[in-house]
């Protein structure tokens, strides 16, 4: 049986796509392509900033989903966008000790993986500025709704003094105490690009406004996400 959240979320996309689809003007676009996440972490353990922080990395994963565009006014340059996209996210940490750390404790190479999948609603306002007659540049803006899909930490580690490769697997639950994700994600989101035709290329970044996880000790976790993305009216 599928999680409270999870049936929420399909009865809030359900409810999204019939209110856009009663537009007689709308176009629906398929999109995707990847993206590079991120975790921006702020907290008070002494050293972090320095001895710890550069050895996280963004990760790849990927982006599918529709934008849906309805038109504003009678310009035909203001529109609405409303999305639903599948969006990787999360981030990578790699550590490689010298001799004499390796030696205290017994780690030679530690890497880690937080992979995280959301569904996000984006719900945008674009401007076009027209390049031609079936081409123009378009810039959109506005906040975006995430719901945890579901997720992952992935740590291997390799000894010092065996050599010997250990790889751990932990799922990434949802709830309130440390360790866990939240159910929600809230943020802001901006696109640009060109549109040629029915043919869409755009690049895109995401900011979280609120924390997404709780870790066992104070700090906050806020997914930060840049990409790009080729689409397709429909």
């Amino acid at each position: 049986e599928k999680p409270d959240y999870m049936k929420k979320l399909y009865l809030l996309a359900t409810a999204l796509l019939l209110s856009v689809l009663s537009f007689s003007q709308l176009r629906v676009a398929l999109v995707g392509g990847p993206p590079w996440a991120s975790v921006k972490e702020t907290n008070s353990i002494p050293g972090w900033d320095s001895a710890t922080q550069p050895n996280y990395k963004s990760r790849t994963g990927i982006n599918i989903g529709f934008i849906g565009e309805v038109p504003l006014g009678e310009s035909g340059r203001w529109f609405f966008q409303p999305g639903f996209m599948f969006m990787s996210k999360g981030r990578k940490y790699a550590q490689v000790n010298d001799e004499a750390t390796a030696t205290l404790n017994d780690t030679l190479i530690y890497n880690s993986s937080l992979v995280t999948n959301y569904i996000d609603l984006p719900l945008n306002f674009s401007y076009k500025i027209p390049l031609g007659k079936q081409s123009s540049f378009l810039l959109s803006a506005g906040p975006y709704l995430g719901f945890f899909f579901k997720g992952k930490i992935t740590d291997e580690t390799r000894a010092f003094s065996t050599n010997k490769f250990k790889k751990e697997e932990t799922t990434l639950e949802v709830g309130k105490g440390p360790n866990k994700a939240k159910t929600f994600d809230f943020g802001v989101n901006a696109r640009a690009g060109f549109e040629l035709g029915s043919v869409l290329i755009t690049g895109f970044i995401s900011q979280g406004l609120t924390d997404f996880y709780t870790a066992s000790y104070d700090g906050s976790f806020k997914h930060r996400v840049i990409g790009a993305s080729v689409g397709f009216m429909l």
